[in-house]
């Protein structure tokens, strides 16, 4: 299963699900064609490697922190500002 939809920047994300319980399994991003996303959440792994970027923050619950040394935080202001490092979640 997949969806579509364009993004805040005006490109489009395709999105695809697992068929039996509807979890996101990856997306794909026209602005970045050779760039395959994976939700961290989709791994149960406790080792699973520490995440390199959070994007959108702006828009995570109050309660949400997003910690460590080595992540680079983007409020999601990027593509509002023509930045060409755009990622949509």
């Amino acid at each position: 299963m997949r969806w579509e939809r364009i993004g805040e920047s005006g490109e489009k994300a395709t999105y695809f699900f697992c068929p039996t319980c509807g979890s996101t399994v990856f997306y794909e991003n026209e602005v970045l064609p050779d760039v395959v996303a994976i939700p961290v959440g989709a791994f149960a792994d406790p080792d699973f490697p520490v995440p390199q970027r959070s994007i959108f923050e702006r828009r995570q619950h109050q309660w949400v922190q997003v910690t460590g040394k080595a992540i680079e935080h983007h409020l999601g202001d990027e593509a509002e500002a023509g930045c060409e490092d755009r990622t949509y979640t």
